[in-house]
């Protein structure tokens, strides 16, 4: 059995939003009477004893285009460049966000203007929550820290790792900041250590004042290279990637 990857997550994201389409996401209650409404039903509009309660909104098919654009986008082989790929996912579950959060904003509008109440059903907030985890997918894959092909273990890794960075830089920052200081004189404030004598000198030190050695310069290793399409290692001076041929940006 195939391993549950990002891509196969934005295409679950993907088929939910456009099951909640048709589903009841808002109810509007007036008068001891509530009306439940999907995307559909405001689609072609509300009528009642012969009145028009809500004209047809044709529009509103835009929140059923965008996850089917999305859905096909991972869900075909397109010959798309992988950097157009994740842009355009990115701008599909943003906007989608933004829609549907209008559109409950009007509503209520609407309802507030006929002294009725109304509240959100529990598809609307499952379809803004995953809409929420694919916009921080969409921003992971333009970052480059992740990819599509990545499974749910090197993506746990990924988001572990950088929590841990996260949290490891907030720690230095507060124990190197005394009580008191603010970070910029807190920083003029942190020592070094003399390599050769062992005295403590301030950072902007760039010789030892006892014996006159030089400050240590560290040295960081360039960080790992990973094919932005199928993930695999490579080599600091690759150019292009030994599994898929894939350019290595």
């Amino acid at each position: 059995m195939d391993k549950i990857k990002i891509k196969h997550i934005i295409q679950i994201i993907s088929l939910v939003a456009i099951v909640v389409f048709f589903l009841p996401t808002f109810v509007v209650s007036c008068s001891g009477e509530s009306i439940s409404l999907s995307s559909v039903r405001l689609m072609i509009g509300i009528n009642s004893d012969g009145y028009t309660l809500i004209s047809p909104q044709v529009g509103i098919v835009v929140l059923l285009i965008l996850p089917v654009l999305m859905l096909l986008l991972w869900l075909l082989k397109l010959n798309l460049d992988y950097k157009i790929k994740n842009i355009l996912t990115l701008v599909f579950a943003a906007v989608d966000f933004v829609l549907w959060c209008v559109v409950a904003g009007a509503i209520r509008m609407m309802a507030n203007q006929y002294y009725c109440q109304s509240h959100v059903t529990f598809w609307f907030v499952l379809n803004i929550i995953l809409l929420i985890i694919a916009i921080l997918i969409a921003i992971g894959l333009n970052l480059k820290k992740l990819n599509g092909e990545m499974d749910l273990t090197q993506l746990f890794g990924v988001v572990s790792a950088t929590t841990s960075t996260v949290v490891n830089e907030l720690d230095l920052d507060i124990k190197s900041t005394p009580q008191g200081a603010t970070p910029q004189n807190a920083s003029e404030g942190a020592e070094w250590c003399c390599p050769n004598c062992g005295t403590q000198m301030r950072a902007n030190a760039k010789f030892c004042l006892k014996c006159g050695t030089a400050k240590p310069i560290v040295e960081t290793k360039p960080a790992a290279r990973f094919c932005p399409n199928c993930g695999t290692k490579a080599e600091e001076d690759a150019v292009f990637c030994e599994n898929c041929g894939t350019k290595i940006l």
